[in-house]
């Protein structure tokens, strides 16, 4: 099932207005993933389906939020885990197999920053 960019919008909306497409150039989406961290700012991941990839976002305080980061460019769908230490985690399949995405710290650039690994 795909969710339109309004869905996608109306969903973050309620997560605090980030707006990740808008309009039909920019298609259908894949169903996001949000998780919310002890301080209650979220990051959600989504993929496009006429741009493939897995997107990430982050909260870094109540309604704003960081640049769109491409954390693969292979289609499919991430889930979104915060662990204890309030760091995010995005798993995804891509070529290799199945994907971590671990979170490093704050955002550089706007952008947040995650390393991938491999998952055996």
């Amino acid at each position: 099932m795909f969710a339109t960019a309004s869905a996608l919008a109306a969903i973050a909306a309620a997560a605090g207005s980030l707006v990740v497409a808008s309009g039909q150039q920019r298609g259908n989406l894949l169903p996001p993933s949000i998780a919310v961290d002890g301080r209650g700012l979220a990051t959600v991941a989504w993929t496009e389906v006429a741009r493939p990839g897995i997107r990430v976002a982050q909260e870094s305080a109540p309604g704003r939020w960081s640049r769109p980061l491409l954390l693969s460019s292979a289609g499919g769908a991430g889930r979104v885990s915060v662990g204890r230490d309030g760091r995010a985690h995005v798993a995804f399949t891509g070529p290799d197999g199945l994907v971590v995405a671990d979170q490093l710290g704050g955002a550089k650039g706007g952008r947040p920053r995650f390393r991938k690994r491999i998952v055996e």
